[in-house]
């Protein structure tokens, strides 16, 4: 036991003094490295230039020794790279990357120069070697995953510890870095290219070394960034595909992508549809609640874009005033339509989808708040949603949170707008109206309000119907004084006539004396065709507040009622379909469908579910087996039943003749025949139809 202290004591001071030596080490070290650092510009450039020659002369050192560092392999293989095919040359310049990364540097430039070449007959060599160096520099280890390449002058110049072989790879890795950077000069090239198979394959590799290697990313980020204003369409659209990838893998990249996004919109030259893509790709940033820094960076750009189209419109139109050309009209008649763009309208997207991670409204939005309302007069229905919803987002958080009566007048007027029926937007405007009337407190604004909603019911689809009214029972839970105008009736004179005098034609909603009316127009909806729709109506008018579980605008869709009459059930996505990533959870709980809705009560059924259960029942009686006679029971005796059902109804000639029409068909022998001759013998057309049938069958099992 003492011998085994006395040795454990000594392993311990072992220990001890080996830490003090690495300690004291590492202080030279760094002392050292001070001091290199300290060095001065001129002692700085010697010194590179003696480690650059001691790494080029270990260079040709390592070359010529073919027997004690260079395989038989690499000989031959470089032999076949200088005399072979294209394609030989091609695969031997991979391999001889693949197996030695020091030898690699003169096949590394051999297949810059063949990616740099030009014409027609080059682009086939120029896109082999694209894609070759695509997969040395993403799926080998020719450069480092980790960090970037460094010049010789940024290396610590005066370490100890270096050596020859130290200098050598630093020589190597300073190569390398120039032959990256005209390597991506040729990708740049390429990019430009008016072959758009070549401009495509430069793309995708921009984006492999940029998700994988850190090597010149503001480079590669800006070259994938312009690509956005290609002549074509579709590159534009993979590129925005390309950045959301991007971010998904690295989300820590997202202000350095919209940095880069807004020197994109602000260099002149920019393509309009260009500018469009870049806010678009923006507006598809995933932003988190804490990620308060982005979100501001966000509305900043949308801001200063925003502004910019706006000043454009105001000098076209002050042009049209001062001068009465051709040109300047025309440029006048366009004014309002640029409001109306693309640009605007994914603008405004991006704004309601980045102003809720903000704490306080930004400071360009009251300048900006009258060119809003503009756009909200002038603009198409969606356009105008999307900047009503933009309003109400930052007048609820600026000041007390009340709304002004201009927002009211102008959400007033765009509800009998004749493009709502067919809106993309109609969940938006249903929103904004929930948000903005559940908060007011003018009672007379809000009956008029709700009145127009009801008046516009009618020319709308059932799910908007049922929306409708279901958030109009909520307004009515937050609001109980509303319910008189739903039960109690409007007073009149003595001679029936109706005191009220509502005007639903007036500007502003609070004068339009809609206090003094009824809710009429819910004894229509509760006649609605519709089930769902008359049965919400109807409770609303029992005095009762609509309940319904699941979403009303997506469950009474037209598309649904398809997928169910059908009998298909809903498709199963893996992912979110479109390119969008900015959509909704669907988070409700899938209707029964086909059969069994029999296994629900019929308590418990919904209005629409009624003529599907009605239907499936009726054809499980159908289907049902007949049935059989018990072994007790005598055939005559079930022939007096039949007697006695036939004296219980009279005799078949005295009743009507379309009695039995709507179970049978009156068939004569000729064309039961005809029918049994179709059954037996197909036509040579169905026939060849089965067969390509059953051919295709047996091609998908395949």
């Amino acid at each position: 036991e003492e011998a085994s202290a006395a040795a454990a004591k000594k392993r311990l001071r072992a220990k001890e003094r080996a830490h003090k030596k690495r300690e004291k080490a590492r202080e030279r070290e760094r002392e050292q490295l001070a001091a290199g650092a300290e060095l001065d510009h001129a002692e700085r450039s010697k010194r590179v230039k003696e480690i650059r020659e001691v790494g080029e002369r270990a260079m040709e050192v390592l070359l010529s020794h073919k027997g004690k560092y260079v395989s038989a392999d690499i000989r031959w293989l470089q032999t076949v790279s200088a005399k072979g095919t294209l394609g030989d040359r091609v695969a031997a310049h991979l391999m001889i990357g693949k197996a030695n990364s020091l030898l690699s540097l003169s096949s590394l430039r051999s297949l810059v120069e063949m990616a740099k070449k030009k014409g027609e007959g080059a682009r086939r060599a120029a896109q082999l070697a694209i894609d070759t160096l695509r997969e040395l520099f993403t799926y080998h280890r020719v450069l480092p995953s980790d960090r970037q390449l460094k010049y010789i002058r940024d290396q610590p110049l005066t370490h100890p510890r270096a050596n020859n072989s130290t200098y050598l790879m630093w020589y190597f890795e300073e190569e390398l870095k120039s032959v990256y950077a005209t390597f991506l000069q040729a990708l740049e090239m390429a990019s430009n290219d008016t072959l758009k198979t070549l401009r495509e394959l430069s793309i995708r590799s921009i984006f492999e070394l940029l998700r994988t290697k850190p090597e010149q990313e503001k480079l590669l980020l800006s070259l994938l960034v312009m690509k956005m204003g290609d002549p074509e369409r579709k590159v534009g659209s993979k590129v925005i595909s390309l950045v959301r990838t991007l971010l998904e893998e690295h989300p820590g990249m997202k202000m350095v992508v919209i940095r880069e996004m807004e020197a994109y919109l602000n260099r002149t030259g920019v393509s309009d549809r260009g500018r469009y893509y870049a806010v678009v790709c923006l507006t598809q940033l995933v932003l988190l609640q804490r990620e308060q820094d982005v979100a501001e960076k966000l509305v900043a750009v949308y801001f200063s874009l925003f502004e910019r189209l706006v000043s454009e419109d105001s000098q076209r139109a002050n042009l049209s005033k001062s001068k009465r050309t051709k040109k300047a009209q025309q440029a006048a008649g366009n004014a309002i339509e640029s409001l109306n763009a693309s640009m605007m309208s994914a603008l405004l997207t991006g704004l309601n989808r980045a102003f809720p991670f903000l704490e306080t409204p930004p400071e360009e939005f009251s300048k900006q708040l009258d060119a809003l309302y503009t756009i909200s007069f002038k603009a198409t229905f969606n356009k105008a949603v999307q900047a009503l919803l933009l309003i109400l987002q930052v007048l609820s958080k600026h000041g007390d949170g009340t709304l002004s009566d201009r927002f009211y007048r102008t959400l007033y007027a765009k509800m009998i707008a004749p493009d709502l029926t067919n809106s993309s937007k109609q969940m938006i405007f249903l929103n904004v109206f929930f948000r903005s009337v559940s908060r007011d407190t003018n009672m007379d604004r809000v009956v008029a309000m709700i009145k127009r909603l009801f008046q516009i019911c009618s020319l709308q689809k059932p799910e908007f119907c049922c929306s409708a009214l279901f958030m109009a029972s909520e307004i009515f839970a937050r609001k109980p004084e509303l319910w008189p105008c739903v039960q109690q009736p409007e007073e009149r004179d003595e001679d029936g006539s109706d005191v009220s005098a509502y005007d639903p034609f007036k500007r502003d909603p609070q004068f339009s004396n809609a206090r003094l009316s009824c809710f009429w127009e819910l004894n229509f909806l509760a006649k609605h065709i519709h089930p769902s729709v008359a049965v919400f109506a109807n409770t609303l008018l029992s005095g009762e507040t609509v309940t319904y579980p699941g979403d009303p605008y997506k469950d009474f869709s037209f598309s649904v009622f398809l997928e169910r009459y059908c009998m298909k059930n809903p498709k199963q996505r893996d992912k979110l379909t479109g390119g969008s990533i900015m959509q909704p959870i669907d988070l409700s709980k899938p209707r029964p469908r086909g059969s069994a809705i029999l296994e629900v009560a019929h308590d418990k059924l919904q209005p629409d579910d009624e003529i599907f259960y009605r239907f499936y029942k009726e054809q499980k009686k159908r289907r049902s087996p007949k049935p059989v006679l018990d072994e007790g029971v005598a055939p005559l005796d079930f022939l007096d039943e039949g007697e006695e059902e036939e004296e219980e109804y009279g005799d078949a000639e005295d009743l009507p003749e379309d009695t039995f029409d709507d179970e049978y068909d009156e068939l004569d022998e000729d064309d039961l025949e005809e029918d049994d001759d179709e059954v037996a013998e197909p036509s040579d057309r169905v026939l060849e139809g089965m067969i390509m049938q059953q051919d295709r069958a047996d091609e998908e099992e395949e």
